[in-house]
């Protein structure tokens, strides 16, 4: 969009008062996306001064409207910050926040499927469950996440969640050091040397 290419000087110079005008505008037309952008902008201080309120209001108003990086962000929020979750209790907190990690995850946000493998991996939130955490950990590997590939890897290493199935942990651990994963390396290596993988 128009007000990316202000703010990053893609075929245009660097504009962040225009850059600023234009997810404004966008935000106030509903579009999720600038909602989300424009709250980030204001949460990091990037196309304007830091303002942490505004920050909480425009993710808010993209969470409502089922952009998944603002209900990660929100539920984040729910979890941390009292302020933000109001007078609701810590039983409501964690509801609302696990409601907004799942549909957040549902709809593709590798860091909300990354949070469930763990709420689900540590009993955080919800019951502790190996085949939930297995679940989510395979979203965020095809996701493309080499932390989620590492864990996948050792699920099916150690058949934490999943039946042990050595080749598939090679082949994630060979995933994730074709991403740079320096354990990847290592246990890919080691299948290869001791021919685990067969």
């Amino acid at each position: 969009n128009l007000a990316n290419c202000y703010m990053q000087g893609i075929g245009t110079t660097v504009n962040n008062a225009l850059a600023l005008e234009m997810y404004l505008k966008a935000a106030d037309n509903g579009y999720k996306r600038s909602m989300s952008m424009l709250a980030k902008s204001y949460e990091e201080g990037v196309l304007t001064e830091k303002d942490d309120a505004k920050a909480i209001e425009w993710y808010k108003r993209a969470a409502e409207k089922e952009e998944p990086y603002a209900m990660y962000k929100v539920a984040r929020m729910y979890e941390h910050d009292d302020s933000v979750a109001g007078k609701k209790g810590k039983a409501l907190r964690e509801s609302e926040a696990i409601k907004l990690f799942t549909r957040a995850a549902e709809l593709h946000n590798v860091q909300a499927q990354m949070k469930l493998a763990e709420c689900y991996g540590n009993g955080r939130y919800v019951k502790k469950n190996k085949k939930q955490r297995f679940d989510w950990l395979l979203h965020a590997a095809n996701n493309g996440n080499i932390e989620a590939q590492e864990l996948l890897a050792e699920c099916y290493e150690k058949g934490r969640g999943t039946k042990k199935n050595n080749p598939k942990a090679y082949n994630w651990y060979k995933k994730a050091a074709a991403q740079g994963s320096e354990l990847g390396k290592i246990k890919a290596k080691e299948y290869e040397l001791f021919k685990f993988y067969k």
